[in-house]
């Protein structure tokens, strides 16, 4: 029997009596899809440089500064995008954001010039950036807490998949397309996904509810939610939440989130630095120590394998852990592996390195990717759980900038590191990096807490409104 749902009804309840089907497993794909295009847009330049350059006989500054626009420009778009999240809506956002990151990219396609590449790939940048805190408030507000982490985690996996992918596939298609034809794809796909977007990506429930001018587009989100009931748009909806003054970007250093601020942005921030750390140096490193370049290119990927792997089950622990438990203890096995990895390799004797240190060493890769992976995944469904509605996607988009101001400076102090101390180094400072990580992750004041077998019943028998 379907149930008509009318008067007082609460938005949050009805959300968590929604089960994963329909609107939600639709959107989820649509948003992990865009995510995959997404790493794959913000990757295709580094990978096609070599060719790039030649093309323009561009001189070694103008190909690092085209490499480094995208950091920066992904950093002001977290703030950028978060802003309007929070008042143009999540789903407009978004939508703005896809259109800008595909029309820079397609123009990338076609620019004259070096110094033309630099310009559009700063705006792309800025449209991948503003994509990420939206994406992640819209699952926040549309999942129930029960799965929220896990379909989070799996959605976001769709980013270094994307990246993934393109190594695979850029070598396949360069030869028949030539570069402008690999970018002018990379903008050609996420111009028709916008298409996607707008028929199957609703506006967040939540946001809907501080818009009492689309009650009647809040009753259809939450009919398709829940086509167990009838809801109608003359209800009075709400959710339960604390009541604020005027709000903004301020909110995140009020006395009540500033600890978790601050907190969200060094872990954040020094976990990027580990990453990007690891990512970018593993490789010469390891071959400057007498490791093969087979062995050091199969670690990287094994590290990006296990750290898709890792992300999901990082999810799933979440959802039963609490966050502070399952990312406490992830970021202690990057930090621990981190160390072991530095002592295998301070010990080396440079030289061919026997089949022991090499299996020692992709083990170890894999499980740093791990602890990676996993905090990194991690943290959007943990501060989409601290910030409230009114400046959710600000929060997030602020998480996002600040973790890609630590990618930033990483690449250029890890190579100081390396040039001053040694190879083995790279490895003790990421273990320094993930501590750092550990450290804040301590200190946060709110987390997602551990859900008991009892609350997991309550929720599954929950009352719809």
């Amino acid at each position: 029997m379907i149930e008509n749902i009318s008067g007082r009804v609460d938005v949050d309840k009805m959300i968590e009596g929604a089960k994963f089907q329909g609107l939600l497993i639709a959107v989820s794909i649509c948003l992990f899809f865009t995510l995959l295009i997404d790493g794959m847009d913000f990757t295709t330049l580094g990978y096609l440089m070599p060719v790039v350059a030649k093309h323009f006989s561009a001189s070694r500054s103008l190909v690092t500064l085209a490499l480094s626009v995208s950091p920066i420009g992904g950093a002001c778009g977290g703030f950028i995008g978060g802003s309007l999240g929070d008042r143009w809506g999540r789903r407009r956002a978004l939508i703005a954001s896809v259109i800008l990151f595909g029309s820079a990219t397609l123009a990338i396609s076609a620019a004259p010039s070096m110094q033309a590449i630099i310009a559009f790939r700063l705006i792309a940048s800025v449209g991948l950036g503003a994509a990420t805190p939206n994406i992640a408030s819209l699952l926040s507000e549309l999942l129930p807490q029960r799965i929220r982490s896990q379909v989070m985690a799996t959605a976001f996996i769709g980013f270094p998949l994307g990246a993934s992918l393109n190594g695979l596939l850029i070598p396949l298609v360069l030869p028949h397309f030539g570069w402008r034809g690999v970018v002018m794809f990379g903008g050609v796909v996420p111009l028709l996904l916008v298409f996607v977007l707008f028929g199957l990506v609703p506006e967040s429930p939540g946001f809907l509810t501080l818009r009492k001018s689309r009650n009647k587009e809040l009753a259809t989100t939450l009919q398709k939610l829940r086509p167990d009931l009838t809801v109608s748009s003359e209800s009075q909806f709400f959710v339960e939440r604390p009541k604020f003054g005027r709000v903004g970007v301020r909110m995140l250093f009020s006395p009540q989130y500033l600890r978790d601020t601050l907190c969200l942005w060094v872990s954040g921030a020094s976990n990027q630095f580990a990453a990007v750390s690891f990512s970018s140096w593993a490789s010469s490193a390891l071959t400057g120590m007498g490791f093969s370049f087979y062995v050091a290119v199969h670690g990287l990927m094994v590290s990006n394998f296990a750290g898709a792997i890792g992300a999901l089950i990082g999810g799933w622990l979440l959802g039963r852990l609490g966050s502070r438990k399952s990312l406490q203890y992830t970021a202690l096995l990057g930090v621990f592996v981190a160390l072991g990895l530095f002592a295998l390799t301070i010990n080396h004797v440079n030289g061919p390195s026997t089949p022991l240190e090499d299996l020692a060493l992709i083990v170890g890769m894999g499980l740093t990717g791990i602890s990676i992976a996993g905090i990194q995944l991690g943290e959007y469904p943990l501060s989409t759980n601290i910030y409230p509605l009114e400046f959710r996607a600000s929060g997030v988009g602020w998480v996002v900038a600040i973790s890609r101001a630590g990618a930033i400076c990483s690449v250029s102090i890890t190579g100081w590191v390396i040039k001053s101390f040694g190879a083995p180094y790279l490895f003790l400072g990421v273990a320094i990096s993930i501590t750092v990580t550990f450290i804040a992750l301590g200190l946060l004041k709110t987390h997602i807490p551990k859900r008991t077998v009892e609350q997991q019943v309550t929720e599954s028998q929950a009352s719809p409104v």
